[in-house]
């Protein structure tokens, strides 16, 4: 009897206080997480708009036809630095960053 006692009063004095700890601590981590997870889907969901939204304006076949305007060996050094593929991400950036600012929730 004294043995149960003894536990009851060490469950009062600090077993409740890593009980809370820890509850506290596993709400924390699952905040967190569904946080991250929401920001990705957020990201996911706004890249997929501004894409649309760049296709839509005509952003793609204006950029085709100043690539056009280019003579070949300019062309050449310039598919050789990958320079449409670092206007197309930067373009797909700053869609997606504009659609994030629409958006509450992720951000």
């Amino acid at each position: 009897m004294e043995a149960l006692f003894s536990w009851i009063t060490e469950f009062f004095s600090t077993g409740i206080y890593e009980l809370i700890t820890g509850a506290f601590a596993s709400l924390i981590e699952w905040l967190m997480l569904l946080k991250l997870k929401t920001m990705l889907w957020t990201l996911d969901f706004s890249w997929k708009i501004a894409n649309t939204l760049i296709a839509n304006l005509g952003v793609t076949s204006a950029l085709n036809a100043a690539w056009g305007s280019f003579d070949s060996v300019t062309l050449s050094n310039l598919m050789f630095f990958k320079v449409p593929d670092a206007v197309n991400m930067i373009l797909s950036a700053l869609g997606t960053r504009f659609v994030l600012r629409f958006l509450p929730m992720g951000w």
